[in-house]
């Protein structure tokens, strides 16, 4: 979903999403409460590389929601087992080359790891941040995190391990079609508990890793309201 992605950043800003001709607002790009055909974790596993449409449509349960098409590729969404309105996670985009009709580009985000993400996304939406049993981050803290690195390092600057919360797969295809070839990458983040210095509530600060390195700092982690 990589020119999904890309279209939805550069036009979130307008809340529209283009599909062919057609605009469409941005919140309804989003919304797969309407395909009644869910990816459970079972079912991602069984879905490889190269699949035709009709392959993929057959294991998943039925057709995604159009996002893209163009006249090299299409472009389909299906919502993930924990998936709810809403959301922009928990759900399964890909893309098929028109050329020969195969399956191209895999983006899974909380396919996998969906029960263990979707009790995160709850604290967050609660605000009730009491499951994370872990350390209270304080700012010195935070202005040591360098980008690129480890999850280690990071947690031994945070005094204490995070909790998994969310973990997302993207594969893609490179090279010609006489030899193509797939990339791989995986994004990790973790959550730690830190403390709002105006009313003491606790909440969530997230941190996301590929390949085991820090990706960036959110700017807002180094907010006043840190202690």
């Amino acid at each position: 979903m990589i020119v999904v992605l890309l279209l939805l950043i550069i036009l979130v800003a307008a809340g529209l999403y283009s599909i062919g001709s057609k605009e469409i607002q941005y919140s309804e790009a989003l919304d797969l409460t309407g395909i009644d055909a869910k990816v459970t974790a079972d079912k991602y596993e069984k879905i490889e590389m190269g699949m035709s449409q009709e392959d993929v449509e057959s294991i998943i349960g039925g057709k995604g929601k159009l996002m893209y098409e163009d006249e090299y590729r299409v472009e389909y969404s299906w919502p993930g087992e924990y998936y709810s309105e809403g959301s922009e996670h928990f759900r399964l985009d890909t893309a098929f080359s028109k050329k020969d009709n195969t399956l191209i580009m895999i983006d899974a985000d909380n396919i996998v790891f969906g029960e263990k993400a979707k009790e995160y996304e709850d604290m967050q939406k609660s605000e009730d941040f009491s499951g994370l049993n872990t350390v209270v981050i304080k700012k010195q803290q935070l202005k040591r995190l360098e980008e690129n690195m480890s999850y280690i390092e990071v947690s031994s600057v945070m005094g204490g391990e995070g909790i998994k919360a969310a973990e997302r797969t993207i594969i893609q295809t490179r090279g010609s079609d006489q030899f193509r070839n797939y990339e791989k990458r995986t994004f990790i983040t973790y959550a730690w508990k830190s403390i709002s210095k105006e009313d003491q509530k606790p909440y969530g600060i997230d941190l996301t890793f590929e390949d085991d390195k820090l990706m960036w700092l959110p700017i807002w982690a180094l907010s006043p309201d840190i202690d």
